[in-house]
């Protein structure tokens, strides 16, 4: 496991728990529920930890492939 993965995608508060969950619940009831609300500050922070995630994952298969 790639620590800094890890890193991009922090779980040390009750709200940073609460967005991983509505992330993990949204591609199902996002579509089918009309139960599903997600608010503003929700989703710019998911929106914050995507583009970070991604940034991360791209210097890990960077990395990755000038090693071989």
């Amino acid at each position: 496991m790639e620590p800094r993965l890890i890193a991009a995608w922090p779980r040390d508060s009750r709200f940073a728990r609460r967005c991983f969950e509505l992330l993990s619940r949204a591609y199902v009831e996002a579509r089918y529920s009309a139960q599903y609300e997600i608010t503003p500050e929700e989703l710019a922070w998911l929106t914050a930890r995507v583009r970070s995630l991604q940034e991360v994952v791209k210097i890990v298969c960077l990395e990755h492939l000038s090693d071989e």
